[in-house]
Formats: C-alpha cells, sequence, structure tokens
C-alpha cells in the first residue's frame, strides 16, 4: 500500500484548485488561493443579499441550502490553508505507521479499510457530479426563459440580452462545481485519515491476540542451539529466559505502535474534528430547508433537488460511519492482549499488560474542541440502541 496513492485523487483536485501544494509556497501558490477565495466569497455574498430580497418562503428555503454549501466550502478551505503543514504532517504519520504494520500485517485490515473508504469516496464524488450536472442543464433546457440554476442576486439584468444570461450561467456552473470539488475532496480527506487509523487499531488488535502464539511458533537462537518454544508443557530456564525477552520486546513494539496511533488519531482531532461538527451542523440545515423545497415543487426542480439530497446525506454519513470504526476498534484493544495466552509470561510482561490494558480502557474517539462529541455521536448512539 501507498499512502500517497490513496490520497492522489482529493489531492489533485486541491492542487488544481490551488489548496494544495506538495512543495515551498510559491507566489503562484499564494495567488491561486486569493483567486479561488474571491470566486467563492463573491458568489456567497450574492446568495446572501438576495436572502434579503425575496419574501417568498420557498425561494428563501431553496438559497439557503446552496448559501450553506458555499459557506461550507469557504470554511472548509479556509482550514487547508491553515493547517497545510499539520496535513502534510499527519500524511508523514500515517506512512511511518504503515511501514511500522506492513512487516506484520496479519488479516490485511489495513488495506481492507482504506479500500472501504476509497469506494465511499467514488460514490459521492459521482453523486456530486451527478448534481452538478443537472443544475446546469437548468440554464441549457430554459434557455428561452433565461432562468439560472439558482435565485441569486445580480447586480445588472441578465435577461435582456442572451450574452449577459450566458455569462451569468457559466459563473454560476462555474462557482457550483468549484464548491463543490473544495467540499468533496476536503471532506474525504479526514475519512480516509479515519479508515487509516481503524486499519492500524484492527491489526495491532490482532498482533496483540496471537503475540504469545507468535512467539511460541518462532524459532530462537540461543549459543548457536535452535529451540522451539512450546514444544512440551516443560521449559528449560533457557527457554524460558528466551521466551520471556520476545515476549516483551514483541510487546513493547505493540506498545509504541499504540502510542503512535493514538498520536495519529489525536492529530486527526485537532485538525478536522471541529470542521466535521460545523459540517454537520450545516448539514442538517440544508437538508431540512432541502425537504420543506420539496414538498412545494414540481417534478423538474424535485429532481434536482433529489439529486442534492443525496451528496448532502453521504457527507453526513462518511465522518459518522468511520468515525465510529475508529471508536469500535479502539474499544477492542485490550481485548486483544487480555485473550492471548499470557500465563506463561514472566511478571514484567504481566505487569506491563495490566499498565497497558488500564491506559485503553478510554476508547479513542475524536472530539470537536475538545469538548463536544463530533457529528458521529449521533450515529454511534443509535447503533447502540439498534442493538
Amino acid at each position: 500500500m501507498d499512502v500517497k496513492v490513496t490520497f492522489k485523487i482529493p489531492l489533485q483536485i486541491l492542487r488544481a484548485l490551488g489548496l494544495w501544494n506538495s512543495g515551498a509556497h510559491t507566489v503562484w501558490y499564494y495567488f491561486s488561493c486569493l483567486v479561488l477565495q474571491i470566486l467563492i466569497h463573491f458568489s456567497t455574498i450574492g446568495y446572501l443579499l438576495y436572502l434579503f430580497q425575496t419574501e417568498d418562503v420557498r425561494e428563501f428555503s431553496e438559497v439557503i441550502s446552496v448559501l450553506m454549501t458555499n459557506s461550507a466550502a469557504i470554511i472548509k478551505s479556509l482550514n487547508i490553508l491553515l493547517r497545510l503543514r499539520q496535513i502534510k504532517k499527519l500524511l508523514k504519520s500515517a506512512e511511518g505507521l504503515l511501514l511500522l504494520f506492513e512487516a506484520s500485517q496479519l488479516n490485511g485490515c489495513i488495506e481492507k479499510n482504506v479500500n472501504r473508504g476509497l469506494k465511499s469516496f467514488k460514490a459521492y464524488l459521482y453523486s456530486a457530479i451527478l448534481t452538478c450536472t443537472l443544475s446546469g442543464l437548468i440554464p441549457i433546457v430554459n434557455y428561452q426563459q433565461h432562468i439560472l440554476p439558482y435565485k441569486m442576486f445580480i447586480p445588472f439584468d441578465y435577461k435582456c440580452s442572451d450574452i449577459r444570461f450566458i455569462l451569468t450561467a457559466a459563473w454560476q456552473t462555474v462557482t457550483t462545481l468549484t464548491g463543490g470539488a473544495i467540499v468533496v475532496s476536503l471532506d474525504i480527506v479526514p475519512v480516509l485519515f479515519m479508515c487509516y487509523a481503524t486499519g492500524f487499531l484492527e491489526e495491532l488488535k490482532t498482533r496483540l491476540d496471537k503475540i504469545t502464539v507468535n512467539r511460541e511458533k518462532q524459532n530462537l537462537s540461543v549459543n548457536g542451539t535452535r529451540l522451539r518454544l512450546f514444544d512440551s508443557n516443560i521449559l528449560t530456564q533457557m527457554e524460558q529466559k528466551c521466551f520471556d525477552k520476545s515476549l516483551n520486546d514483541e510487546f513493547s513494539k505493540c506498545i509504541k505502535a499504540h502510542q503512535m496511533t493514538k498520536s495519529f488519531i489525536f492529530d486527526i482531532q485537532e485538525i478536522f474534528a471541529s470542521v466535521i461538527m460545523i459540517q454537520g451542523y450545516i448539514t442538517t440545515i440544508i437538508l431540512c430547508t432541502t425537504v420543506f423545497v420539496l414538498s412545494l415543487v414540481e417534478t423538474s426542480a424535485f429532481i434536482k433537488l433529489s439529486t442534492y439530497m443525496i451528496p448532502m446525506a453521504i457527507e453526513t454519513f462518511l465522518p459518522c460511519y468511520f468515525g465510529n470504526d475508529v471508536l469500535i476498534a479502539s474499544s477492542k484493544i485490550s481485548d486483544g492482549i487480555f485473550h492471548s495466552n499470557w500465563i506463561h509470561a514472566d511478571n514484567q510482561f504481566k505487569t506491563a499488560m495490566k499498565i497497558f490494558i488500564e491506559n485503553t480502557k478510554r476508547p479513542l474517539k475524536i472530539l470537536a474542541f475538545g469538548i463536544c462529541n463530533s457529528a458521529y455521536s449521533l450515529y454511534a448512539v443509535l447503533r447502540s440502541v439498534n442493538q
């Protein structure tokens, strides 16, 4: 596996939009960031001004959904600009952990979880492309009536000229595609990090569960003599000493891997958790207003809004689902070492095991601002109730 390959598509999209730079920050990087922010902010201001003009409840509800989407794109783009170095550091941490676990992968947990995340990303991306495509078809289908994809404050009369209408429609389409690309790419980055975290924890749990079994099956060489551990119920003093040393060394590696994974999850929390929580609130507003508008519109608008709800629902679901996976995987870590065959281990191992179990009693979960549970908490509660 390669971390760079996993993040290739979202980072390429962000690089094309000027939000990602793998090397040193250049003048072109800052210029592209400025142009992008101006593009999104002007569009957002247009939707905001229209809200103060309209007196129609349906139009108000429809525009506020688009306004919230643009606001989310602004918040997320600013977050990645401010935390770009931290995200690069997080990528390196993922590569380091992957190398640490790569030699001892037992069940392919990391690859399995990452593949699930990539499949979810494709579903999210395709649904967003479908939504933007249907919105872009509105001015083409309604060319004679000069109907724009979205209601928006325009400082000139775009209906009096075909050229003005085409340029305005193109402006809306470009800003919609840009905002959608930003939101989708930035939404999937923390999700993929969560997939890696879950894979690391599951791999560590399996490694701890089989820690004594692996030591028992391993042939050790002492003073040129090959020994096989636990071939009989009675171990010689030399065999027991070799076994204890090997077991403690392996357990030390597992503890180091757990500490690195724990730090990795805390970094995910620091960079992304607050944005995920804000996104949860924004998506709630979007879904509520969209459902309200669906009850009032005709068939063509109903189809467009229905497809708009799909990526919005996926956007909320992804951090909920994969964040809950991190919580479940971390809660099983202590079970792994406890269910291992530690009876024959020495006192040093048993003491370290008790400290480790006590330290892992509290499961790892991503918190927003270090206080509030992130958006996936509701999913975790509902899942517990269902069980």
